[in-house]
């Protein structure tokens, strides 16, 4: 399970479990092969950690971090003390899907800052398709899309370990696949997850369309980009209640032409 994997975007893992994985798999790639920046801050190399919090706005002075993964079914949280009475960072992961939400508790974000009320910094992070969801739903949580949190992989001044090396390597690889996407550039088409070449089109005119609009949007009307079943069905949508609209993935065409189904 991907979000099973999440803590190991700092380190969880030892250093040992390291192993390559196939770019159609990056979203268990990069979290598997996440490099131990809190193992080696523990160790006495300190600078790669903090520089990469302190690019994300959290400073850290103490001499250890105590990194807990799925501590109460949230991805990560570090904690300042062994004890870990004292967190620092709240981390929910996404990469191809996005919050959850439940009858009983509300959207995640919103359940997890009630659990874990006294972080220094809570990071809602999309590496992929979630991106082009919505924003997490509790404002406490800063939401780290992929190109900045690409900047704060490349703030670690370290150049000789292999492992944030080639994480690096693997989230700019990303970047540079919704890049061809959105160009309509299929050179690369075999390297695409299910669903994501059409997501990140879709994202793109999302994101157009709140440009062009700046803030002139009704309330109501709150674009996202998402993919939805097994096949998967790709959508754009931009509003849903007794009536809705969106772009969707017509199962009569082929998975790049769009049909815009309205229900009134």
């Amino acid at each position: 399970m991907l979000l099973a994997k999440a803590g190991n975007i700092l380190g969880l893992l030892p250093r040992r479990s390291y192993m390559r994985g196939d770019h159609l798999v990056w979203a268990v790639y990069i979290l598997k092969n996440g490099c131990n920046l809190c193992d080696l801050f523990n160790e006495g190399n300190k600078e790669p950690l903090t520089s990469f919090l302190g690019c994300l706005g959290l400073p850290i002075t103490g001499e250890k971090v105590y990194p807990a993964k799925e501590y109460k079914r949230i991805d990560l949280v570090v904690f300042s003390d062994k004890e870990m009475n004292l967190p620092l960072a709240v981390f929910e992961i996404k990469v191809d899907d996005h919050e959850l939400w439940r009858k009983k508790y509300g959207y995640q974000t919103e359940k997890y800052l009630k659990l874990i009320p006294d972080s220094s910094k809570y990071f809602f992070i999309t590496l992929g398709a979630g991106e082009y969801y919505w924003a997490p739903r509790e404002k406490k949580f800063e939401w780290i899309k992929i190109r900045n949190f690409l900047k704060a992989i490349e703030a670690i001044k370290e150049k000789k370990d292999r492992y944030i090396a080639d994480w690096k390597s693997s989230v700019k690889r990303e970047i540079e696949l919704q890049n061809l996407a959105t160009k309509n550039e299929p050179t690369r088409i075999n390297e695409y997850r299910t669903g994501t070449w059409n997501i990140y089109i879709l994202g793109n005119l999302k994101k157009a369309l709140l440009t062009y609009c700046k803030g002139d949007l009704p309330c109501e009307i709150e674009p996202r980009a998402y993919m939805y079943g097994t096949r998967p069905d790709t959508i754009l949508n931009f509003w849903w209640d007794e009536i809705y609209a969106e772009i969707n993935n017509n199962k009569h065409n082929c998975t790049n032409i769009y049909n815009l189904c309205c229900r009134i």
